[in-house]
Parts: structure tokens; sequence; C-alpha cells
């Protein structure tokens, strides 16, 4: 299965929200030994610009439009983005610069519980990006691909022949020229097509248009090359008119390391260094370094060392565009966690713990999502009631102890386990002595209250070595 996420307008879409829906901007190109206009926004719209006019022809109809160049690198920096992000579906992603991605998700169908679902998630992953994009889920992948340039939203896990025979030829990606004769010779549909011979059809147009009829049909294979994911991470914002101020440009540089906190998290690592360049065109360059010797990879503590470092030697000229580079990076080390421990740095721990399970796997398919809570007790499904409240949490003992011990098993453990009650836990051990007798015989357990059947209150530990679980006694 194949799902096709089509980016249509993608030189107008690949430029900044904001430039999007506040200026009257156009993007051209040349055609010939004429500019072009290939994309619009809403405003200039509105002034009467359209695709296919002369640029000329353009700036007649207002002298409010900003016309800008198209720029391929920023429409594959835009795309290569996006497959960072659904990169989380599926590692077999390939991605057409004049279409947008194609990928395989075939085996990704039980992590998500269906191919609904897989497409429920890629459409929220894609609007998050703010891009408006078609999404086509299909058996092959050349019939998604055409599928997508018709169709908002489409899942086809079967029978795909029925969808493509009603599909227009102008969806198909053969060479425009034989897509004309097709229309000189009346074939707007595919299904037209598909009534004439495959010799005939070879004879008169070549093998392009039957080749490519088998791979959407699904007659024979279709093999692509897959992306690899970029292990340095370059990126850039511009300004339209030059700033000074650090008020002013600060945002900037705000949404650059946040892309690259995006950037390190779903790759699970951390970066060492990373390199500022503020430039003024071709004019003036200024590059700032800033270095982190056990690597960083919240955007928040990025901005305060370059604020720090800003104040020992500051931007003086003006910027046009600011980039950021960062090529040193590690894996991200995830500390132990001690839900006993109430340092002041165990909140930084939890989020690297939770940013490190997010990338591996996504909050989303954790069937139960840890949370920070003030007391160690472990996960639980639900809350459970507590005990009558007569002493204090650390004060209890039952009136029955049982020696030895009783391990529990099975579904008496499972049971216990999510009927723990929120009671600040106890933690009791003893250190390890000098000889080997001693190290045998030291104790690291922690202790809980469970409700057993017949609401009942059993005194329960977990054996912190072997993670294995005990019955120490009963309350009356």
């Amino acid at each position: 299965m194949w799902l096709a996420v089509h980016v249509p307008h993608l030189p107008l879409q690949a430029l900044s929200d904001s430039i999007q829906q506040s200026v009257p901007a156009l993007i051209f190109d040349r055609v010939g030994r004429r500019d072009v206009v290939i994309a619009c926004t809403r405003i200039a719209a509105e002034l009467g610009v359209k695709p296919g006019l002369q640029l000329a022809e353009a700036h007649a109809l207002s002298n409010q439009l900003v016309a800008l160049p198209r720029n391929p690198g920023r429409e594959t920096e835009c795309l290569q983005h996006l497959a960072n992000v659904l990169a989380v579906l599926t590692p077999n992603i390939h991605i057409s610069d004049d279409f947008g991605l194609l990928l395989e998700v075939g085996s990704s169908r039980a992590l998500f519980d269906g191919y609904e679902k897989l497409l429920r998630n890629a459409i929220v992953l894609v609007d998050a990006q703010r891009l408006r994009a078609n999404h086509v889920l299909a058996p092959t992948a050349r019939g998604a691909r055409w599928l997508a340039k018709a169709h908002r939203e489409l899942l086809i896990e079967e029978q795909i022949d029925e969808w493509l025979d009603d599909l227009p030829v102008r969806c198909m990606d053969i060479k425009p020229d034989l897509i004309k004769a097709l229309g000189e010779l009346n074939l707007h549909f595919l299904s037209s097509i598909r009534r004439i011979e495959t010799a005939e059809l070879n004879q008169r147009f070549g093998t392009e248009l039957t080749m490519a009829l088998d791979h959407a049909y699904g007659k024979v294979s279709w093999s692509l090359p897959f992306w690899k994911p970029a292990q340095a991470f370059h990126q850039y914002v511009e300004f339209l008119e030059l700033v000074t101020d650090q008020q002013h440009w600060w945002p900037g540089v705000s949404v650059l390391l946040h892309q690259l906190q995006e950037f390190l998290r779903l790759r699970s690592q951390a970066a060492i260094s990373v390199l500022f360049s503020f430039s003024n065109g071709r004019q003036q360059t200024s590059q700032l370094s800033l270095a982190s010797a056990h690597g960083i990879h919240l955007a928040s503590e990025w901005l305060r060392l370059l604020q720090a470092q800003l104040e020992r030697s500051s931007i003086h000229h003006e910027i046009s565009r600011i980039d950021l580079f960062c090529s040193d990076s590690k894996a991200l080390q995830v500390q132990a966690l001690d839900l006993f421990d109430q340092h002041r740095n165990r909140q930084q721990i939890w989020q690297s713990l939770l940013d490190l399970l997010s990338a591996r796997i996504g909050m989303q398919h954790l069937l139960l999502k840890p949370r920070n809570h003030q007391s160690a007790l472990p996960e639980s499904r639900s809350i459970a009631s507590s005990p009558p409240s007569s002493g204090s949490a650390t004060s209890l003992r039952p009136t029955w102890l049982i020696d030895p011990p009783r391990r529990l098993y099975g579904d008496t453990l499972r049971r216990l386990r999510h009927s723990l009650v929120l009671r600040q836990p106890e933690r009791i051990e003893t250190l390890d002595g000098n000889t080997s007798a001693d190290q045998v015989n030291a104790v690291h357990r922690d202790y809980y209250i469970a409700i057993a059947e017949r609401h009942s209150y059993w005194w329960v530990y977990r054996e912190r070595a072997t993670d294995c679980w005990f019955l120490q006694g009963i309350f009356a």
C-alpha cells in the first residue's frame, strides 16, 4: 500500500505562512525568454494576478506586488522537512520534486490499527506544518500519485481499476506533449485509452504510455529510490526588509532553534555545537558559534546560550538573512529516572525521557502515557481509592506479616500493579557490605499498598534488582 501526499502550488507553499497570508506576492519562473507567473497569494489574486500572466503584465495591474523568483532549493527543503515529519509513519519515503511524497506503508498497518487511522494520522501531521495537501492511500504507487491530483482525501484498499478508469488524462505524470496528443484524439479519460489495444498504443505513442498504465494498474512493479534523512541541519529565515534591532530578528532565531529541536527529536540526538550566520546579502556577514559540553536538544537552552553570547558580542550591521548550521551531534542520553528522587533536575530528565519515547515510537502509540507525578507510584490505568487515612503513609504497617514473603505471579500480579493506592510509597534498603555475603543479603525494595480482592489491603514490594514482586503482609 502506498500513501501519496500531493502538495499543490509547492513554489508558493514553500514560502513562510506569514508571507502567504499578508503579502501580495507572486512566484515567477523563466519560460523561454519571458518571466511568467506560476503561483500567487490570495491577496495578489484579488488584485487580478493569475498564473500564466507575464511578469510585466502582473506589475501593470498593481505596484504593490512583491515578485519572487522560483527557488527550487526552497521547495526541496520544504519536502525534506515534510519527509522528516512523516517518517514516524514509515521510513520508506520517496520524494518527488514536482509532486510531493510517496510513502510505502504496507508494513505500518498493524502499528496504526488499520489504514484509516494511518491516513488520519498523516493528515494531522501535514496540517500541523500549515501545508495544504491531498492524501490518497492506494495499492500502487503510481496509481496513488495520479489519484492524489484529483482527490483531496481517498482510501482504496482494493479494486483500484474502477477509480483509475474515471481519472482524467491530465492527472497522469507523462510528458505534456503526449497528454496533448491524447486530447487531440478525444482520449480524455484513462478508460478510453484502455479500450485501445496495447500494440496499437505502442505503435502510435511508444512504450511510455503503456508502461505508465501498467505501473498504475499494478501489472508491473514500479521501483522508486527512497529518501535518506539528512545527518546535518541547515535552515534559514529571510526578511523582506533589512532589520537591525535584536527584537526584530530574535523571533526568526527562535523559529530556527525550534526547527533544530524537532530535527534532533526525530533522530533522538543532542547537538554539541551550532553555528549562526547573520548576513546582509553579500556585503556583511557575522558568525556566532555556540558549544555545549554534554549536548543540548532543547531550543530554550540554546536560546539562553545565544543570549549570553550576544551580551558579549552583539550584531551591529543590518540583517537580511539568518542561517543556522548544525553538523556536530550525538545520540541523546537519557539519565535513569528515579521516581523517589525529588531533585530539581528531575523535570528535565523526565522531559528527555518523553522526547526519546516520542522520537522512537510516538507518544500516540503508548497504551499508557507516562505522567510526572509527585508520588513515586508506578503508572496505573485508573485512580484507585485510598485506604483509611489514619496515620502517615510511612508509618502504616500490616498486622499480619508473611514470612517468608510470597512471590506474586500472573493475573494476581497484573491486577495488583493496576490497583496501587495513591500514597507516597516507601523505599527500604541497606548499604552493601564489604564482604560477598553482605552484598548478597543487601536489601533494595520499594514498598506499596495495593487493593486486593474483597477490598482487602496488601503490603507488597518490588525487588529492585530482579523487578520481582512479593506479598509481605495483609492489613486488618
